[in-house]
């Protein structure tokens, strides 16, 4: 999973979940502006099947959020 986010002087902070059966998180400080436009990374090997809820937040200099969310469905393996 990976966000791309535009350097912000507003931009503070951002954190990707993924909730199911198994939950994991990941979150980075971002350096506002001076931030380099990258990708953030939340690696997820050996899900185990089932639905899952993907969450990426964005927090800026006011503690305010964007939000987005998609789902996932993980499929054993045959």
């Amino acid at each position: 999973l990976e966000l791309v986010i535009p350097p912000s002087a507003m931009n503070r902070r951002a954190q990707i979940e993924v909730d199911g059966p198994n939950y994991l998180s990941r979150s980075w400080d971002l350096e506002g502006a001076q931030a380099p436009k990258r990708g953030y990374k939340l690696e997820a090997f050996h899900l185990p099947a089932g639905e899952y809820e993907i969450r990426a937040t964005l927090f800026d200099v006011y503690g305010e959020t964007s939000n987005r969310r998609k789902s996932l469905s993980v499929r054993e393996r045959e």
